[in-house]
């Protein structure tokens, strides 16, 4: 991985780069542009929306920006490293050390208590249980859920389930956080609430987020609000 040059105080501040991509899927013959020559920013500590039609590409794009991925053409940079063409193993070791994910449907582990589903990707990183563990468990109170650290997701609420993925997204302490339709399965009230965490917690740690969500007054509540529309990145009004 090359590390590319940001030499100007504006291009110090980017924490994700898109530049140039390109995302085409063969399908029946046909091919499928989802998204063309298309550049996106987001500052460290950056708070910045996505919105878009269902079926514009916005899943996508997150999985492209998390290296989850792979664009047809075009560049990625995370904290300034060049990582379009990086290994299987260095993308792995990114998105356990340096990006956070958060999906519309937690994804909990139901055989685990909530402690151990966010202590669970420290232990994959190569912390010690003990260790991961005790982690898991402070991320947990600091998102209001310290009493329920040994509850089972089926013991627990969709707003309480929902701040265990976010508590597991947030717990390698990460640069870049993603998150896809974060509070899109909560009736409104309870998505007022976790999405109130989920801002306080990025706040306070400085990480730079990507967020996709169909709810404006939401998007509306982040320092910039962009829109994937016909494959491009526009300004949403």
């Amino acid at each position: 991985m090359n590390k590319a040059a940001f030499n100007s105080p504006i291009e110090q501040a980017i924490l994700l780069k898109l530049s140039g991509m390109r995302k085409v899927f063969e399908q029946g013959g046909r091919t499928l542009t989802i998204f063309d020559n298309l550049d996106l920013k987001v500052d460290k500590g950056e708070l910045v929306a996505l919105v878009g039609q269902s079926g514009s590409g916005k899943s996508t794009l997150l999985q492209i920006a998390g290296l989850l991925d792979k664009p047809s053409a075009g560049s990625i940079y995370i904290d300034h490293q060049d990582v379009s063409k990086a290994n299987e193993k260095a993308r792995t070791q990114i998105r356990l050390n340096d990006i956070g994910f958060i999906y519309q449907f937690h994804h909990l582990l139901p055989e685990f208590t909530a402690q151990e589903n966010v202590a669970m990707p420290l232990i994959i990183a190569g912390e010690k249980r003990d260790d991961a563990m005790d982690r898991g468990g402070a991320v947990l109170a600091q998102l209001g859920l310290g009493k329920r650290l040994d509850h089972r997701p089926a013991r627990l609420s969709g707003g309480e389930q929902q701040r265990v993925a976010i508590a597991r997204a947030l717990s390698n302490d990460p640069k870049l956080l993603l998150a896809d339709e974060p509070t899109g399965n909560l009736d409104p009230d309870t998505s007022a609430e976790v999405f109130d965490i989920l801002l306080e917690q990025v706040r306070v740690r400085n990480v730079g987020a990507l967020i996709a969500t169909h709810n404006h007054d939401l998007a509306d509540r982040m320092d910039r609000a962009l829109e994937l529309k016909a494959g491009r990145i526009v300004p949403f009004d």
